[in-house]
């Protein structure tokens, strides 16, 4: 990992958008004067909704209203980026709960279920838009899925047309490329209810390495003995702007059991997994018995920017809670980075651990790694002497963990301000403008965004609330930016 200079920028993108509104405005306005006036009778309200009864058995009819000014419509205010295409027969099968599975899956014709959308798509190679609603039952897919969307299709607003999966059975969601090996993106969705482990369960090639994204979803894991928000193995994955969190276990008499926001896990000392990881709130859940972990890697390359990662409760005899943990395959170490993020420290009845590490390597710059009382930030295995070093304090960690490259790390609490979805930080959190900026950084494994034609900018230049970034003097540490 290298950090590199880059000349600071003034971001122009406001000023733009208002010369194209003003420009837009002087060209639209001899159009709209020149309109029927009877025209402005009619209802167009963004809230128009699709009259069932107008609904036959197989066939789903949209709203006969088109927008035939939209390419003179001014442009939208930025959102966080979003991976789906523009929908349309040529690329997509559809899916509405006001569909019927005996149709085609088109645009007009959408089928009821999403795995009956992912069984057309499939066979034709294409991928499946969900529109808004809940849908029972698991999905096991090797095609991409992108919800969020109204009924008829003509518009997408991933909150405001909240697409919910209850799974039915072990697993929420389960995602391959092992057969396809194709690219697979999950995007919009909200996916809980799991009656036993994985919220979503990815399972990459391990020949080839082909990149598997989850995008703006909110995902619980099950209620079982290892529950899990996310579940990879193998393979590349880029996980950018989702609410994960592990679920919730009861059983106070298994010890090596528990919750997880995210497990990422190689197949062998030769095979190892990589995970990006951006603007994400991963929450390790609740455990009564076991261990409860943010997001625990073996045999991976790990590389995380500005998410939140929290290492949940866990409470009963040996409970223990940590928020990443780096674990050791046969004396094969993982590789972890970590920048501007906020890392809580759990409680449990052994000593919270911010990062355990079982010699394994980190770079950890700009990041806010706290708990209360007197957790350890850092804990590391001591092979020689076969115990558990436990090192509360940052200067510790320079003497004891010289595989460690850091710089610039706090440990003060954040200050945030919790809702039942995300976490804000407050005007006096410490976080505020002691972040680093994503412009200079250069990662080692960077194929995984340079596959897609991204840059790192691209996934964080928008906090969760969809305000720009940075505001003020600097970049702020989390997937939050703080504004008045």
């Amino acid at each position: 990992m290298r950090l590199v200079q880059s000349e600071n920028s003034i971001h122009t993108q406001t000023r733009i958008l208002l010369i194209l509104g003003i420009v837009v405005s002087l060209f639209c306005l001899p159009a709209c004067m020149s309109l029927d006036e009877s025209s402005s009778s009619d209802d167009h309200s963004d809230s128009d909704e699709l009259n069932d009864n107008a609904l036959d058995d197989d066939e789903l009819v949209v709203n006969d209203y088109i927008d035939d000014d939209f390419d003179d419509d001014a442009t939208p205010e930025p959102g966080l980026y979003e991976f789906a295409p523009q929908p349309s027969d040529e690329i997509g099968v559809f899916v509405s709960t006001l569909g019927n599975d005996l149709n085609p899956g088109t645009l007009s014709q959408p089928v009821k279920r999403i795995q009956r959308g992912i069984e057309l798509a499939t066979e034709v190679g294409k991928s499946v838009f969900v529109a808004t609603g809940t849908y029972e039952g698991s999905v096991v897919t090797t095609v991409s899925l992108y919800g969020g969307y109204s009924h008829d299709f003509m518009q997408r607003d991933i909150e405001l047309w909240r697409t919910e999966i209850v799974a039915n059975g072990d697993t929420g969601v389960e995602i391959s490329n092992e057969e396809t090996r194709n690219s697979v993106v999950m995007e919009g969705f909200l996916v809980h209810n799991a009656t036993e482990t994985d919220g979503v369960r990815i399972s990459n090639d391990t020949d080839l390495i082909v990149t598997t994204v989850l995008s703006q979803n909110i995902i619980w894991g099950g209620k079982g003995e290892s529950s899990v928000g996310v579940r990879i193995r193998n393979g590349a994955t880029l996980i950018v702007n989702n609410i994960i969190t592990g679920g919730a276990y009861n059983s106070p008499d298994v010890l090596n059991r528990g919750v997880s926001g995210i497990r990422v896990s190689g197949e062998n000392e030769h095979i190892y997994s990589y995970v990006y990881l951006a603007g994400n709130t991963i929450r390790a859940g609740v455990t009564e018995g076991g261990s409860a972990v943010g997001i625990g890697i073996t045999l991976c390359h790990a590389y995380l920017y500005g998410n939140l990662i929290d290492g949940g409760v866990a409470t009963g005899t040996n409970s223990q809670s940590t928020a990443i943990a780096s674990d050791l395959y046969y004396y094969s170490p993982s590789l972890i980075d970590l920048f501007s993020n906020i890392i809580l420290i759990g409680t449990s009845e052994k000593p919270a651990i911010g990062l355990e590490s079982l010699a394994g390597w980190a770079f950890l710059y700009n990041n806010d790694i706290w708990g209360p009382g007197s957790p350890c930030l850092f804990s590391q295995y001591d092979f020689s002497e076969e115990f558990n070093l436990c090192l509360k304090s940052f200067f510790m960690m320079y003497l004891f963990m010289e595989e460690f490259q850091y710089s610039a790390n706090i440990s003060q609490d954040p200050m945030l301000l919790y809702d039942s979805e995300t976490s804000r930080i407050s005007a006096d959190s410490p976080c505020i403008d002691a972040g680093i900026n994503p412009n200079e950084l250069e990662d080692d494994f960077g194929f995984i965004l340079d596959d897609l034609g991204l840059e790192l900018i691209d996934l964080v230049s928008i906090d969760a609330d969809g305000d720009p970034r940075p505001y003020g003097a600097g970049w702020d540490i989390g997937p939050d930016e703080w504004r008045p």
